[in-house]
């Protein structure tokens, strides 16, 4: 048997098309998840080129470089006007976070609210720079010399994907993915959820998530407020079987994490190593949901890169965990 071979759903950035993502295994469409985002969404695909993909699509996306990736980003909205060649302009701004992005060669003089500059680094996407900063309320100067193209501000403490603007301000809504229904792809009683994946932003609040569509039989991986802090949560019949948190050096980057369930034998590992175990005696029951935020009919959404999911229906060797998580 290969990690491969044993796995009931196995999930990587490949096939999707408009509300679903497909999965690898299996291949009867029993495994693919559902998705909505109701606008377009721009992406960078493997040559490096921005592209847009069109309503309820989840395309792949290779910004940053590296392997394919699906990004699931929050509701933004670009502040700038006639962001493709950017010019001198001002933003109504309240006391929060803001991340100002552009590409070219040019460098925006920030006064007002906030002051600061920023300077381009080049004139395709992968050149394309940042600043986050805490602004006051207010107007914010966005003043322009040079080169400045595909320009963004955005409320938020990091910049997503590029949202072209014209005469007005443009909103992009958010990746969303709830699937019900799933429950021949999950075994209740015992199994093993693995991810390979990096959140947005080193404070989030976002969630992996299977269940039987609540919080009373759960197994979830939690990306929670507190800095890089990780949270793992098993429930079964109401009752906590494991809750345990692990503060990672940096949770932006990609990590591999997978959660190993069965009456007595509980335990998560993380990069290879096992970090934490118990052997209470319950199991969860009637899961047949996965979704990318705390349940079906609430918040606490994921945001960010996975680059791999997995679930097994039987739990995992020690030996297995360690390959399977390894970096």
């Amino acid at each position: 048997m290969s990690l491969y071979t044993d796995a009931n759903l196995i999930m990587y950035p490949s096939g999707y098309k408009a509300s679903e993502i497909y999965s690898l295994k299996p291949t009867d469409g029993s495994g693919d998840i559902s998705f909505s985002r109701s606008t377009t969404k721009t992406y960078i695909d493997a040559s490096g080129t921005r592209q847009t993909a069109a309503t309820n699509v989840m395309p792949v996306s290779y910004e940053g470089g590296g392997c394919g990736k699906f990004n699931f980003e929050p509701q933004r909205t670009n502040l700038i006007l006639n962001s493709d060649t950017l010019v001198t302009q001002n933003i109504t701004t309240s006391a929060t976070s803001y991340a100002l992005s552009f590409e070219g060669t040019g460098t925006v003089t920030i006064s007002g609210t906030y002051s600061g500059s920023l300077v381009g680094a080049g004139t395709t996407p992968s050149n394309r720079v940042s600043l986050v900063f805490t602004a006051t309320a207010g107007t914010l100067t966005l003043t322009v010399s040079g080169s400045v193209v595909f320009s963004q501000t955005e409320a938020g403490d990091y910049p997503t994907s590029y949202m072209p603007t014209g005469a007005t301000t443009v909103t992009r809504n958010l990746d969303e993915s709830v699937t019900t229904g799933i429950s021949s792809v999950i075994n209740s009683s015992e199994g093993v959820l693995y991810i390979n994946a990096a959140a947005a932003s080193s404070i989030m609040n976002g969630r992996f998530v299977i269940s039987d569509g609540g919080s009373s039989n759960r197994v979830m991986i939690f990306y929670t407020s507190v800095t890089n802090e990780l949270r793992i949560i098993i429930t079964g019949g109401g009752t906590s079987i494991l809750d345990v948190t692990q503060t990672l050096a940096d949770i932006t980057v990609l990590h591999k994490v997978a959660v190993k369930w069965k009456s007595g034998d509980n335990a998560v590992w993380i990069n290879g190593v096992e970090t934490d175990s118990n052997s209470f005696a319950a199991a969860p029951s009637g899961i047949d949901s996965l979704h990318f935020k705390r349940s079906n009919v609430s918040t606490s959404y994921f945001y960010g890169e996975f680059q791999a999911l997995a679930v097994y229906p039987s739990i995992l060797t020690d030996s297995q965990l360690t390959e399977l998580t390894t970096l």
